[in-house]
């Protein structure tokens, strides 16, 4: 009886009861009965050990899934509060930009502006022998800032950036643009005719 489990000892200490029994050989069934019921209770203690470690284990798992579920709200509510707040960030830079820009561009139209009722006001002037020498300069000189204020309007447009790569092109560069050009002229054609 040695080599068996538990279980089979205590079937094997139920069988010997139920013989004893039987024989009449009271001393000997009660103390099979004793046995059987040690070995009954241990094996019912650790049936219940277990549950209860089952138990423990399923309520670890479900702590766990529930700990891992807040950590990923939390962790998806911080990248999209993140995200938002670097849009916001992105679009005050953009606005931001553009506003220099504008004020900028404004400012090169004002004093392109009053270059031009300068110039107005020096054609209106009488032109004496005197004055014709001075007026000749200032006219030079205000054409000349015309011609300046003209070219920094001009730079702040994508023109600007367009002429300036034509000029850096090359050859087989130009070609490919032409190519490109005419790509675009068919898709605009094309867009039209759908609409």
């Amino acid at each position: 009886m040695g080599s068996l489990d538990i279980n089979g000892r205590a079937v094997c200490y139920d069988g010997m009861y139920q013989i004893a029994k039987k024989r009449g050989e009271w001393k000997i069934a009660t103390e099979n009965m004793d046995a059987y019921r040690v070995l009954y209770d241990s094996m019912q203690i650790m049936n219940d050990n277990e549950e209860l470690n089952r138990l423990m284990d399923k309520h670890q798992l479900e702590e766990h899934r529930r700990l891992l579920s807040e950590h990923t709200k939390m962790l998806v509510f911080t990248l999209v509060s993140v995200f938002f707040f670097l849009m916001i960030i992105c679009v005050f830079c953009f606005m931001w930009n553009d506003r220099k820009r504008k004020k900028r561009y404004i400012a090169l139209q004002r004093e392109l502006t009053q270059n031009r009722v300068d110039t107005m006001l020096l054609k209106e002037e009488e032109v004496s022998e005197t004055n014709k020498e001075d007026l000749d300069k200032k006219r030079s000189k205000l054409t000349e800032q015309q011609i300046q204020l003209c070219i920094s309007v001009l730079k702040t447009t994508n023109c600007y950036d367009q002429l300036e790569a034509l000029e850096k092109a090359t050859p087989k560069q130009l070609l490919v643009m032409r190519s490109l050009r005419k790509e675009r002229y068919v898709l605009k054609f094309l867009v039209h005719l759908l609409m």
